[in-house]
């Protein structure tokens, strides 16, 4: 088991396989508990969407990259969106088709198995957020992510970036333990990188936040075995540092 100055690295290889797992429990199970937070960036979005829609004839269409459990998805598709839902874990996809049909919006979300960075989509979007996704990502990768979700962002249309930063990972006993490879931003750094990137003009900041979250997931058995830990829920400390950004050109 790798350590760093006390903190154990779980290897590249077990970031997918701790997807899978974890988004292999049903709908109801405990994982739910994972993003019982509130996210203010998307309160504020669906508040501007419904505004938008209302003065709107036409039908609006959404992507979500890296998309999870689908909540967010679900939560565009509620409200009349055409929502595109990428992850590249065929679990996660079908946790947001249950999410889907018990809400009774199966038909508004079309599922994309790819990730996130290789992805290339196929339309242009009135909304396209990325939630809970990009704290894994170098500056590179990230760069090229944004610069996509600009490109396929439609006039007047929005991007909603959803970003963990300063993460802390432990289990209950206070054993610290982080990804490999996984940047950790802080919010001085993120703050210039994101609005470097969106500082054209056709650009404006329409929304900006930042809330410090803790929570206690749910801890796969790949993770618990890796770090020799019977728990099978950790804790979890960031800051959540939303930014929306709208298309004015």
């Amino acid at each position: 088991m790798k350590k760093i100055e006390d903190t154990t690295i779980i290897p590249h290889s077990l970031v997918k396989i701790f997807f899978d797992e974890k988004w292999k429990q049903s709908v109801d199970e405990k994982e739910e508990s994972v993003y019982k937070y509130t996210n203010p960036g998307i309160q504020f979005l669906m508040d501007f969407l419904q505004k938008k829609l209302h003065k709107s004839s036409s039908e609006f269409k959404a992507l979500d990259l890296g998309a999870g459990d689908g909540r967010f998805s679900v939560l565009l598709a509620k409200n009349n969106l055409e929502v595109t839902a990428v992850d590249f874990s065929e679990f996660a996809l079908e946790r947001i088709s249950q999410r889907a049909k018990i809400a009774g919006v199966e038909s508004k979300i079309k599922l994309i198995k790819d990730s996130v960075l290789d992805f290339s989509p196929p339309d242009n979007y009135d909304v396209i957020i990325a939630c809970n996704v990009l704290h894994y990502f170098n500056s590179s990768q990230l760069k090229k992510i944004l610069d996509l979700m600009k490109e396929h962002t439609l006039e007047k249309g929005v991007n909603l970036i959803s970003f963990e930063s300063n993460i802390k990972m432990f289990l209950p006993d206070g054993r610290e333990f982080k990804f490999a490879n996984q940047p950790d931003f802080d919010i001085v750094y993120l703050n210039k990188f994101l609005k470097d990137v969106y500082k054209d003009s056709k650009w404006k900041v329409l929304y900006e936040n930042q809330i410090p979250v803790s929570i206690t997931p749910y801890l796969p058995p790949s993770i618990s075995s890796f770090l020799k830990t019977e728990y099978d829920y950790y804790l979890r400390d960031f800051v959540l540092y939303d930014l929306i950004f709208q298309k004015v050109l």
